[in-house]
């Protein structure tokens, strides 16, 4: 009855009597176990498309919002007309998209799949780098660093590289602890021009003074566009605690 009462009210009087029992008992199987759920409805007359998507709340975000309506509106050619996304006092959000087609052009779908692509979006940062390091390092080290890694990295680095990224850096971080030291790595970032690149530092314990840096840069025959710090909080065995700063620079030729 909760279902019933709280369901869309402009769905519940357009959707089949078929359609409803389909969503109504998927949304009670969500009750025990939250996930990321998928719902989708066409209109008679491939006007639009209706989804109804359940996402656990500490999950849901604005951008994450943003990538699943780009998901679903991809999918079906068409544009958002209108989002409500609905929190209650449940531990899933509620986001309803209706999605404007155009008749005879909407694209063959896969509601399952597209489902699992929600899922996918729905992961977190740590979810996928805890992914890349199990399927790199195997299970007993791959677990191992999840616990030394899974937490290490700030916001500003998370928003900024992927879990491939991290996974290269992770591998570098584990040789300069190894050997001692620093480490280094060169690269272009794909979007780059050819006189443009990257190139970070890896230093233990505390960050490397810029006045040290930018004269080496300068003798190389670069020029220091931008420099973005980022600090990795290690979590050591017994808890304790390990610090690496990461310097990335961005350098362009002269």
């Amino acid at each position: 009855m909760h279902i019933l009462e709280t369901f869309p009210r402009d769905e519940l009087f357009q959707v089949s009597d078929d359609y409803l029992l389909h969503a109504s008992l998927g949304i009670l199987h969500l009750q025990d176990r939250q996930r990321v759920a998928l719902f989708v409805r066409e209109d008679d007359y491939e006007r639009f498309i209706s989804c109804l998507i359940f996402i656990p709340r500490d999950r849901y975000t604005m951008a994450l919002r943003l990538e699943m309506q780009k998901i679903l509106t991809d999918a079906f050619a068409g544009d958002v007309s209108a989002h409500h996304a609905e929190f209650g006092d449940q531990p899933l959000v509620r986001l309803h998209l209706i999605i404007r087609t155009t008749p005879g052009k909407v694209p063959n779908f896969d509601a399952g799949e597209l489902e699992e692509r929600l899922v996918a979006a729905a992961r977190s940062w740590s979810d996928r780098l805890s992914d890349a390091l199990v399927e790199r390092f195997g299970e007993e080290k791959g677990l191992s660093l999840v616990h030394r890694y899974a937490d290490a990295f700030d916001a500003g680095y998370r928003e900024h590289y992927g879990g491939g990224q991290a996974l290269r850096d992770i591998e570098k971080i584990e040789t300069l602890l190894a050997d001692g030291g620093i480490a280094m790595t060169l690269y272009r970032p794909p979007e780059a021009p050819e006189n443009r690149i990257r190139f970070k530092i890896f230093h233990p314990d505390r960050p490397i003074p810029l006045s040290d840096a930018l004269p080496l840069f300068e003798h190389m025959g670069f020029r220091v566009m931008d420099e973005i710090p980022h600090d990795v909080g290690l979590r050591q065995d017994q808890d304790q605690n390990r610090m690496v700063m990461i310097h990335d620079f961005g350098l362009e030729s002269k």
